[in-house]
């Protein structure tokens, strides 16, 4: 399934007009924190219009946290761990193709667990064995 949302995203990403692949590359101009913030914001959105929900993103010093209440991907089932890998697939797909690579997406909560929201949070990491670094500004 987290293979499946790189791919889906690819797909779409190569499928977008030239105008807006244009506009994807001038985000290299930005602060790596700003360029992440951006372009989750804008999964945010279009999560929202394409899914029906209701998303919501915050961002701290060392992430940025995307809250997908009434997920499609989980609704309905009951696990003890998070079960939304296509989202996971799709937020680091889009952060690898708008920033590159270093980073990671984790579901730190899941409605399929019992949660209120599915709940991600972006990181940078280091080549340390994971280690988690702040985001360049």
């Amino acid at each position: 399934l987290l293979r499946s949302g790189r791919i889906g995203f690819t797909a779409a990403y190569d499928r977008m007009p030239p105008l807006i692949k244009l506009a994807s590359k001038m985000l290299k101009v930005l602060p790596e924190k700003r360029r992440v913030a951006t372009v989750v914001s804008e999964f945010n959105k279009a999560f929202d219009e394409v899914m029906g929900t209701h998303g919501s993103f915050i961002q701290d010093e060392g992430s940025i946290v995307v809250k997908i209440p009434e997920c499609p991907y989980c609704r309905g089932i009951i696990t003890e761990k998070p079960a939304c890998y296509v989202e996971i697939g799709l937020l680091l797909q889009l952060v690898e193709t708008a920033v590159g690579s270093g980073f990671t997406v984790q579901e730190t909560k899941c409605m399929a667990k019992g949660d209120p929201v599915c709940q991600f949070e972006v990181r940078k990491v280091s080549g340390n064995q994971g280690d988690q670094q702040q985001f360049k500004n």
